[in-house]
């Protein structure tokens, strides 16, 4: 079962990306539209017929083996369409994994018996895995983890005890297991494991996480040597040691991983600061300012999320330099996380003044993020420096600075934002420009800027350069400006864009035509409504748009679409009949 809330000018906005130039993107903003009204899709629930599930169950059982493997195949994909009535087919699947004889529809029921978290099939998962393949035990052995399948526990500590007679993979799993399931008895043989210079790579890192998560003391001298080793094979070492340390918060361990997170190799420096956040992110203070210009991005970031899980005015010094960073993630995270901090009174001066400075500079990245925090704080200070901003060459930059506008609110903006879009307009547009356009228009539209009017109506009808998503949000606009005296030509533009989207086959954006009923709702036009609604029919957002449109105008109560009800797409097996 699922259901849609209204994102269809966001979705626009999305598949508009692709027409921008490579090195630039849209950012991902908040849309007006989006959320006024917030509309909500029917609920699409699909259901396997009866008929068909009697012909799927016996197929989980028929001789053929290739027939069961695609009633298993089936079954799941119907779970990923959220099915409403098909856990009644637990007992088939179960019988049919216990008589095949197929190793391949073996594998296949048993991975629909794991999706459906059949845990009575435990027992035989476990007897179906012990047959030593490597794909089997993958896919079983996670699984018998989760449900604390406990007979499986001898067999990992075996394998942990006599590593030499199985795959490195079995290693793995068994070592991954024994750490969920808390078991100390492993420590032993993990650690014999992990220090094995000579054993596989990643069975020793999986031995050195498990006693990470086992053991919280008791291995710093093991650790201390490990990562002492600066030769040109220490590298698997120094990891073993960073990943072992994981639940230690002794001093002389957290001055170990303070070492590693210093490591030439982001791998090893990444892991240590990881471990450190756990136990002492304070400690990472002392070495922050070098990590901050690490050239690893991973290693930058959580250097930063050090400064923010234990903030001062200097480390929020220290974090706004981040606004700058190269890569989106570690700047995205430092606004967000400045944004969050801002509620702290003792702080949030100083991330304004920061902000401040560098909003003010050349750099777009931190342009970018500073007209984004300013607009999520509704900082109006900011807002001139915004208006200046819609001229930046540089799409991250001029879209934020729009829709930053839009958050503020300020109405003494209003005209030099409306100059901008005259000025724009008169040029070739780009996906771009019609990105900043949508929400300087939602701004025209919010604040009923009467003024703005006539370029608004420019957009009512398809013109050169212009894209449904500023369109839509045109006609949105138009509909508050006009709210209480509607022009006659003007509601017969919507209705047109109205009809013209509603009919079969539509030659009309969706997105336009749902603005469209939206602002006739709010015009108080029932009659272009009332007759889209009844010519489209129900099971999508532009009807809902209309519904919505009726009620506001009749004062009704909107009506609820009831659930559309479907088959599953692409069934494997069909009644004869159908």
């Amino acid at each position: 079962m699922s259901r849609i809330v209204f994102v269809g000018c966001t979705l626009v906005l999305i598949a508009l990306c692709s027409t921008l130039p490579a090195s630039e993107r849209l950012p991902s903003l908040s849309l007006a539209i989006d959320d006024d009204p917030r509309l909500v899709a029917p609920i699409i629930q699909h259901v396997l017929p009866a008929d068909w599930r009697i012909l799927w169950q016996d197929a989980l059982t028929a001789p053929e083996e290739d027939l069961r493997r695609e009633a298993a195949i089936a079954l799941m994909r119907l779970r990923q369409q959220d099915a409403a009535n098909i856990a009644q087919m637990d007992t088939a699947m179960l019988e049919g994994f216990r008589t095949t004889t197929d190793p391949i529809a073996g594998l296949s029921i048993a991975t629909a018996l794991i999706q459906f978290d059949v845990r009575e099939a435990a027992a035989d998962l476990h007897q179906f895995a012990s047959s030593g393949n490597i794909a089997v035990a993958q896919q079983i052995e996670p699984a018998l983890e989760r449900w604390k399948f406990a007979p499986i526990q001898a067999e990992w500590l075996k394998r942990i005890q006599e590593p030499t007679v199985v795959t490195a993979t079995h290693l793995i799993l068994a070592a991954r297991g024994l750490a969920a399931s808390e078991n100390k008895a492993a420590i032993p043989g993990l650690l014999k494991l992990a220090t094995d210079e000579a054993g596989a790579t990643q069975v020793r890192i999986a031995a050195a996480m498990a006693l990470g998560t086992l053991s919280n003391d008791g291995l710093t001298d093991v650790c201390r040597r490990l990562a002492s080793d600066l030769s040109q094979h220490g590298f698997v070492n120094r990891l073993v040691a960073a990943n072992m340390l994981s639940g230690h918060d002794d001093e002389f361990s957290i001055q170990v991983l303070l070492a590693l997170a210093q490591d030439s190799r982001p791998a090893i420096a990444a892991t240590a600061l990881q471990q450190l956040l756990k136990t002492d992110a304070q400690s990472v203070h002392s070495i922050a300012r070098e990590l901050l210009t690490n050239a690893d991005a991973n290693v930058r970031r959580l250097a930063a999320q050090s400064l923010v899980e234990v903030p001062s005015v200097e480390a929020v010094q220290q974090l706004t330099s981040l606004l700058n960073d190269r890569h989106p993630d570690v700047r995205n995270y430092v606004r967000e996380s400045l944004e969050a901090l801002t509620k702290q009174e003792n702080l949030r001066e100083t991330i304004l003044l920061q902000a401040a400075r560098i909003i003010t500079g050349n750099n777009w990245r931190g342009l970018e993020q500073t007209a984004r925090l300013f607009g999520s704080l509704d900082h109006e200070p900011a807002a001139e420096r915004l208006v200046e901003l819609l001229q930046h060459k540089r799409t991250e930059v001029f879209v934020t600075a729009g829709w930053a506008l839009r958050e503020l609110a300020v109405a003494a903006m209003l005209p030099a934002m409306h100059e901008f879009v005259l000025r724009r307009s008169g040029e070739k547009l780009t996906t771009a420009d019609n990105a900043c356009f949508t929400y300087l228009f939602e701004a025209f539209g919010q604040a009923k800027y009467l003024a703005a009017a006539p370029i608004l109506r420019s957009f009512v009808q398809p013109g050169r350069g212009q894209q449904p998503i500023s369109r839509s949000a045109a006609i949105w606009a138009l509909g508050y400006i006009y709210e209480s005296d509607p022009p006659g030509d003007l509601v017969q533009q919507f209705a047109g864009r109205l009809a013209a989207a509603a009919s079969y086959p539509s030659s009309e954006h969706l997105a336009v035509g749902t603005a469209a009923a939206i602002s006739l709702g709010r015009m108080n036009a029932l009659a272009p409504v009332e007759s889209a609604a009844e010519i489209h029919g129900q099971g999508d957002l532009l009807y809902e748009a209309c519904q919505w449109a009726i009620a506001q105008i009749t004062g009704n109560e909107q009506r609820v679409t009831p659930p559309t009800r479907i088959a599953p797409r692409d069934p494997f097996l069909l009644p004869i009949a159908q």
